[in-house]
């Protein structure tokens, strides 16, 4: 037991005893459960309460797995019981968890799912949004062959992909890894655009073009295309001049930068570069081609990058 003295204390002192050593410690701890002068504890009071529960999303082929937010549980009393209601068959709980495992026939959709706790006589009640989706599948993208692209002249090309998953889902278009520089790409359409310039290298560049879906979560599908940049050989192929041999007319073309000629005449298929397109008339002065339907003209001594789109072949002397 303490050892104690008497000492006098003014009145409405407040008398604190303070022990000095772990056995006294102990001591005082025993009698101040019993002492009429302690101040007693007051009983905890337990509030049972379930916090808001935010959105959930499961996927086809996952498994909800729930710590529900509850606060005021008394731990002295039962473990509270969690009942559910959804038109979502399964839910299993067990303490504050909440457990759920689609079946093979459930159908994708949004559903409320109602959580009631109840101990002993305290019952709160929660209402969240369950989305169930589908396993979000990735875009395709469509095949695209090896491109050619020419020095200082504008390549356009369109990317297109699909996305399988429903309801439809929205594409988004990027560029993934080192591009060539002026490489630029529409996120929302897919057109991608450059104009290699009379610097840039002539080799083959890869390209990886990326396309993400909209999906939860969402995935994204990406493909390489190969660019090859030459050389412009529509700016270094000029009509050199035309001649009429046994009546058939004649017009001759030259490459500068390699010095190769050719000859052409009224009806040959005549491709140079990007452009192709059919002879349909020679004249002295001119050379009329039938691209893609509608005629274009050459004039001697220009090169084809200087083609004339015409409404209709002119009459020419």
């Amino acid at each position: 037991m303490l050892d104690t003295k008497p000492v006098a204390h003014a009145k409405g002192a407040a008398v604190t005893q303070a022990p000095q050593y772990l056995q006294a410690l102990y001591d005082y701890r025993l009698i101040a459960r019993v002492s009429p002068f302690a101040k007693p504890v007051p009983d905890k009071v337990y509030k049972l309460d379930l916090k808001e529960i935010g959105k959930q999303t499961v996927v086809r082929g996952d498994t909800l797995n729930l710590t529900l937010p509850l606060e005021g549980v008394n731990p002295s009393l039962a473990n509270p019981q969690i009942t559910v209601k959804s038109d979502l068959p399964g839910f299993v709980s067990e303490a504050d968890k909440l457990k759920w495992s689609p079946g093979k026939e459930q159908k994708p959709g949004n559903y409320p799912v109602t959580v009631t706790v109840n101990q002993e006589g305290q019952k709160v009640e929660r209402t969240f949004q369950l989305d169930f989706l589908e396993q979000n599948t990735p875009p395709k993208i469509e095949a695209v062959s090896s491109i050619i692209a020419y020095q200082t002249q504008p390549l356009t090309l369109y990317v297109k992909a699909t996305d399988p998953d429903q309801p439809t889902q929205k594409l988004r278009f990027g560029l993934a890894g080192g591009v060539p520089e002026g490489v630029r790409i529409n996120p929302e359409s897919g057109e991608l655009t450059w104009t290699p310039s009379a610097s840039t290298e002539l080799k083959e560049y890869p390209i990886t073009v990326t396309v993400s879906d909209s999906g939860t979560p969402p995935v994204t599908s990406s493909q390489q295309i190969n660019v090859s940049v030459s050389l412009d050989d529509a700016f270094f192929t000029f009509l050199t001049g035309s001649i009429e041999i046994d009546g058939k007319k004649i017009a001759w073309i030259r490459n500068r930068a390699t010095n190769q000629k050719r000859e052409v005449q009224e009806g040959d298929s005549l491709k140079v570069a990007d452009i192709q397109g059919v002879v349909k008339t020679i004249t002295d002065q001119h050379l009329i081609l039938e691209i893609d339907g509608k005629p274009w003209m050459l004039s001697l001594g220009e090169n084809f990058r200087s083609l004339r789109n015409l409404t209709s072949v002119p009459v020419l002397n």
